[in-house]
């Protein structure tokens, strides 16, 4: 993914929870691509919305940090900027791990 492609997603994000507290699960089902799960419940008809966001990788990743599933999630899922996200896409770190996306979807239901 390139670095404008990811900046612009942010500017289309509100502002929104920290990174670390948000509700979901990341399983690595390869090692270039992760599943990033969230399940909520409704808490006036109990219904069950679920969010899968399935991230693909150019070069394999051991583990994501908190950070970076959390990042991914809020901004891609929800539609949010996390509060810690302090221009991660600025850094040598965040420039490589930007650039190692490959591709990204969203699956709602």
């Amino acid at each position: 993914m390139e670095i404008t492609e990811f900046t612009e997603k942010l500017k289309e994000c509100k502002k929104g929870k920290e990174t670390a507290f948000i509700d979901f699960k990341c399983r690595q089902i390869h090692p270039t691509i992760f599943k990033l799960i969230s399940a909520k419940k409704c808490k006036l008809c109990g219904s069950i919305s679920r969010k899968i966001l399935t991230v693909e990788f150019y070069e394999p990743i051991e583990n994501l940090t908190v950070f970076q599933a959390g990042l991914l999630f809020s901004v891609f899922a929800e539609n949010r900027k996390p509060l810690d996200y302090a221009n991660y896409h600025k850094c040598i770190a965040g420039k490589e791990f930007i650039k190692n996306i490959k591709s990204v979807n969203l699956w709602r239901f």
